[in-house]
């Protein structure tokens, strides 16, 4: 069993409203994988599993803002 060390990322989730320009640079900058349809999309770092996400805002009215920040307008 591993244990993690501080400072370690355990899990991320990239929340944007341009899903094919995040996808290309962060494949091509560190091999990250993506898989999945729709608005949501597991990424594949190296292990068998997913470990993140991308979440598409691109079709959410209000230009991609984030639910917490509905209020904030």
């Amino acid at each position: 069993m591993s244990v993690m060390s501080p400072g370690n990322v355990v899990r991320f989730e990239f929340e944007t409203a341009e899903p094919q320009a995040t996808r290309d640079v962060s494949s091509r900058a560190v091999g990250r994988r993506f898989e999945g349809e729709g608005p949501y999309q597991s990424i594949l770092t190296g292990g068998p599993h997913p470990a993140d996400g991308l979440y598409d805002h691109s079709g959410r009215e209000g230009g991609g803002r984030h639910d917490s920040e509905e209020g904030s307008r």
